[in-house]
């Protein structure tokens, strides 16, 4: 009874602030107020996806761009040891998953990639070193995906390095292309296959060395399950190299126009003739010739290769063109510049290494979690560094902002997790289990009491619980977990034993004793949650009264229990909708929203017995509270959707009333945002994770508290 009466006083003292506000306003809210300026940035976390691909220009002392397979390109700054972000101006997440790269000789300020994700399929096109890109083409559906099977293998863009308007481009369903006017028009290259469907076309290159007419005359494409293919005639006809791995992956010319590959049966040499110089049989991807000295190779094994482990791959170097190799892991020291990295995550599933064109001996290597390089390949000591800052690449799965201590905690795929004690520095160690957190609660009253549920191998290999009693510094592994994989998860507003859990494909199941035992849960159906990509956040509890939970299934049915979730019962029946979240404000007991996606924001402040629509929101994807405004009871609200006819991020500080809308169209949170939460610490900070760009913090500029 307390913690209803301590509700019914927050509400009173919320209609007592609000009565200065017209009635009009109060029933039809949506207005759209003058919007704040906001800081928009990374919160810290490290990197954390797969870069797929490394590219050095040429020419241009320290032009090296990056791809990667969910989080778009990125431009290294030599000068402030920074990687830039380059497709943060797109909204669409297919924009993001980059497949190729290739870059003009002649003129360092061209650029292109390839994107898609089947769908969405393109070449794009930059003259100005990726800040901005126009379409060169719109491919068929699956011609790129960066995000599929072999996108370690490449590069399949070529731009002639003796004609900028020649450029090739290899699908992976749909064979080979080619234009002759820098990206206006394109023709099909019909001589070369189209290789293993959904693979295709995964390397292209070019002999600078060898011009005819103006441009290059020697071409090679590598064809997966179908060979190499050679023109030399400047890609007029192609045809088989006789010989050539019937499988390759990466591809590399030196200045003695010597053609290397890789492939699924090692290392070949093509110098008129096929030379096997793999340094042991194994399969090879990554692989680089020194462009001042064609002795020096550096190879390193493909993460595909049977009974060889993903992690720490082995890198092997040449002096004398292959004839014998060195293995450089035994001999290697990695630097890290965030603390949770560990060794075993050094050269894991490594995409590409490459010879930095202005540094003699320098090379830098891509793989599965960030880049690093080394000074000298040739050392006896080969020290590495990594390179972090800019990168930004997590898929952010759970976020949970306690009222104190440390301002965000975030759940994320392949890395577990962090808890944030400061936006701008790296963690210092992931969460302890599992591979995913997909669920994060902490306890109204102790938010040093957290719980967090989630998946040991992609939702593959089971699931976990596990709880924190300080802030999220130290967890402890819940040992009766008898459910499936991943989850949502809701923790009593008043007693941190009572959880509230929604495993993949279950029904609700809660526990009073933190995890000891379990119950399933009476009066509720199962299916909310689908699998580790389901955005939706079915479960809740309220933020006041610690027995109080609230549960959305995806047909629409809203039900509440009272009793610590042992028994939910139907409310009400909203609209079906593809994403959904149900959260409960803080402050205010029986005071729950629900965003029903292109269905808008529904509001009810009678424990879900009725709810309203927000008149001006359109569509809410995502939601969230935060800290209240200055001299108010009630929490700032966010929602990341269309208001009033505008698509964007925007807060309101009178629970919907009004709206200001806090982002920058010329630079969208984008990348499929996932999860929102709003800071209870710092008045009008809020936190979006996204599918591949990391955790987003937005911050008013005047940093009012």
């Amino acid at each position: 009874m307390g913690s209803r009466l301590a509700g019914l006083i927050a509400a009173l003292l919320f209609a007592t602030q609000a009565s200065g506000e017209s009635l009009e306003k109060r029933e039809h809210g949506g207005v759209i107020r003058p919007a704040p300026k906001y800081d928009w940035s990374n919160v810290a976390q490290g990197g954390g996806g797969y870069v797929t691909g490394l590219v050095a220009h040429p020419k241009e002392h320290g032009l090296i761009y990056m791809r990667t397979d969910i989080g778009g390109a990125y431009r290294w700054d030599g000068a402030k040891r920074n990687w830039i972000p380059l497709n943060d101006q797109f909204a669409d997440a297919a924009l993001y998953s980059v497949d190729g790269i290739g870059l003009d000789a002649q003129q360092p300020d061209v650029v292109y990639i390839s994107v898609g994700m089947g769908h969405a399929s393109k070449v794009l096109k930059s003259s100005d070193r990726g800040n901005s890109w126009s379409v060169a083409m719109s491919a068929p559906d699956g011609a790129f995906n960066g995000n599929a099977t072999r996108r370690w293998h490449g590069e399949p863009i070529a731009v002639d390095p003796n004609n900028s308007a020649v450029v090739y481009v290899g699908t992976r369903k749909g064979g080979l292309y080619r234009t002759l006017d820098g990206g206006k028009t394109w023709l099909e290259v019909g001589a070369v296959p189209s290789g293993i469907d959904g693979i295709g076309i995964r390397s292209i290159r070019i002999d600078p060395h060898d011009v005819r007419d103006d441009r290059s005359a020697r071409i090679y494409v590598g064809v997966l399950g179908s060979g190499v293919f050679m023109s030399e005639d400047g890609g007029r006809t192609f045809g088989h190299m006789e010989g050539s791995p019937e499988r390759p992956h990466r591809m590399v010319v030196d200045r003695a126009s010597t053609l290397l590959v890789t492939a699924q049966n090692g290392v070949f040499r093509y110098d008129g003739k096929w030379k096997n110089i793999s340094p042991e049989r194994s399969a090879y991807n990554a692989i680089d010739v020194a462009p001042d000295d064609p002795n020096e190779i550096v190879a390193v094994v493909d993460q595909k290769t049977p009974g060889i482990d993903p992690h720490g791959l082995p890198i092997r170097y040449s002096r004398d063109s292959g004839k014998s190799w060195i293995d450089i892991n035994a001999r290697s020291s990695v630097a890290y510049m965030a603390a949770w990295y560990g060794r075993s995550r050094f050269s894991a599933a490594t995409s590409a290494v490459i010879f930095d064109p202005s540094h003699p001996h320098r090379v830098w290597l891509a793989d599965w979690f960030s880049t690093t390089w080394t000074n000298d390949i040739s050392a006896a000591a080969v020290d590495w560094r990594q390179e972090l800052r800019g990168h930004e690449e997590m898929v952010v799965l759970a976020l949970a902002a306690p009222a104190s201590g440390a301002p965000v905690l975030s759940g994320v795929a392949d890395n577990r997790g962090f808890q944030h004690l400061a936006l701008d520095f790296y963690p210092a160690r992931t969460f302890p289990f599992g591979q995913e957190i997909t669920g994060l609660d902490f306890c109204e009253c102790d938010p040093n009491r957290i719980f967090q549920v989630g998946s040991k191998d992609w939702g593959t290999g089971g699931g976990f619980a596990a709880y924190s009693t300080d802030n999220g510094s130290g967890w402890r592994l819940v040992q009766s977990w008898p459910f499936g994989a991943n989850g949502k998860v809701a923790v009593s507003a008043t007693d941190p034993n009572i959880v509230v859990a929604v495993p993949q494909k279950s029904p609700p199941v809660r526990t009073a004793d933190l995890g000891g035992s379990w119950q399933v849960s009476r009066g509720a159906p199962s299916g909310a949650i689908s699998s580790i990509w389901d955005r939706s956040i079915p479960i809740a509890s309220d933020r006041v009264d610690g027995l109080t939970f609230y549960y959305l299934h995806p047909d629409g049915r809203f039900y509440a229990s009272e009793d610590g979730g042992a028994t939910f019962i139907q409310k009400m029946n909203l609209a079906r909708a593809a994403s959904y979240s149900v959260k409960a404000a803080p402050g205010i007991a029986g005071e729950v929203w629900v965003s029903l996606s292109d269905k808008g924001l529904f509001r009810s402040s009678s424990g879900g017995s009725d709810f309203t629509k927000l008149a001006n929101v359109q569509s809410a994807r995502l939601f969230a509270f935060g800290k209240p405004p200055p001299g108010r009871m009630h929490p700032a609200v966010f929602v990341l959707g269309r208001v009033s006819g505008t698509s964007g991020i925007f807060r309101s500080d009178d629970m919907g009333v009004s709206w200001q809308k806090i982002d920058d169209d010329r630079q969208p949170i984008g990348d499929d945002p996932m999860v929102m939460e709003g800071d209870r610490q710092m008045f009008g900070r809020v936190y979006i994770g996204t599918n591949g760009r990391g955790l987003f913090v937005g911050v008013p500029a005047d940093r009012g508290e």
